[in-house]
């Protein structure tokens, strides 16, 4: 591979792994939501109609367990 296309799929990558969201963020999933606010409030993936990818991330009632 040449040095362009390597950089090209390594910041792709890098951008994938970090593009988690806060609270209102549009979601497929679970993962694309942080998993703890603050230590304190976790998110999780939830259906909304007004997202273009159907679901957002929304706070969940139990708090965070530590590790």
């Amino acid at each position: 591979m040449r040095l362009p296309a390597i950089l090209s799929l390594l910041s792709f990558l890098l951008s994938v792994a970090v593009a988690q969201r806060g609270q209102g963020g549009e979601c497929r999933n679970d993962a694309d939501c942080i998993r703890c606010v603050g230590g304190v409030t976790p998110l999780f993936c939830k259906t909304d109609d007004t997202s273009t990818t159907g679901k957002r991330c929304a706070v969940a009632s139990p708090p965070c367990q530590p590790f």
